[in-house]
């Protein structure tokens, strides 16, 4: 028997996973959790446990993460302006990054999931901060990736591996930290 996309038994303990780990490291990193840290993990959460689930990140989860960044900026006294200018360069440069990808090889490399999570990630962190969350996922990705190969001895295929995971996990490392 095997699980459907969407089967609960599936979702719920990987929904668990990540409270747990997103918790983790927040008490770790801070006394207190406020509400702006929970209107992001919520996004993050969301997008990264569908990813892992299905290959897709709900626009819902992006569309939250872009404007919650918004409120939450504009609460805390952030330029808006700036947390615009990060959503919208980091989806530029993802998007171009995709398109190229699948012109070249025909198939999606970075999928357009990860383009519009990008941009909310970016109207949370700035220009200058998704920097880092786009470095710290790739590198953990790629030591993750290189760790399965290794335990599985295959070879590096086109098949697809799930970005949002470390760009969301990254996210929230950067935000609390």
């Amino acid at each position: 028997m095997s699980l459907s996309k969407h089967d609960p038994f599936r979702t719920g303990p990987l929904l668990a996973i990540h409270v747990v780990v997103y918790a983790g490291f927040a008490f770790y990193a801070k006394e207190t959790v406020g509400l702006p840290d929970l209107f992001l993990a919520v996004g993050l959460i969301v997008a990264s446990a569908k990813d892992i689930e299905t290959f897709e990140i709900p626009d819902l989860a992006s569309a939250w993460l872009f404007i919650s960044g918004l409120g939450v900026a504009s609460w805390l006294g952030t330029s808006i302006p700036y947390v615009l200018t990060g959503a919208a360069l980091w989806f530029a440069t993802f998007f171009v990054i995709h398109s190229a990808f699948r012109n070249l090889r025909g198939y999606d490399g970075l999928g357009f999931g990860d383009v519009k999570l990008i941009a909310g990630i970016g109207a949370w962190c700035g220009p200058v901060g998704t920097v880092y969350v786009i470095l710290g996922a790739s590198v953990v990705g790629l030591i993750v990736l290189m760790l399965h190969l290794i335990r599985t001895n295959q070879e590096i295929q086109s098949s697809g591996v799930a970005f949002a995971p470390f760009l969301c996990l990254s996210a929230w490392v950067m935000w609390i930290f």
